[in-house]
């Protein structure tokens, strides 16, 4: 996968050799939002749910609700006003790629 520009969440683990393949700025004049997607290199998308599962809480998000299904999964969380949507999932386009979907809203008010 090739590396775009964009930004990265701030206090957002990202799992070691992720690549940011995706930015879109979705924001309105009151609210920051935006979508960034990365291939992360792992053996399933499970090993990154189990990761997210351990890693977010140790930068402070609290996890609103968490599914797992059986290529991934999907964690809700927020942190001060911060709202996270991660949806990991098989990708077949890079062998050895997991597929990470990171979309944040937050409000400026």
């Amino acid at each position: 996968p090739v590396e775009v520009s964009g930004s990265d969440p701030e206090n957002f683990p990202l799992p070691e050799g992720a690549v940011r393949w995706f930015f879109m700025d979705l924001g309105a004049d009151d609210v920051v939002d935006y979508q960034v997607m990365y291939y992360v290199p792992a053996e399933s998308a499970s090993e990154v749910y189990e990761f997210y599962q351990e890693e977010l809480g140790d930068y402070g998000w609290e996890i609103s609700l968490s599914a797992a299904i059986a290529e991934g999964g999907m964690i809700t969380a927020s942190d001060d006003g911060v709202y996270v949507a991660v949806m990991i999932g098989s990708d077949e386009s890079f062998e050895g790629y997991v597929a990470l979907s990171v979309t944040i809203s937050n409000s400026t008010d």
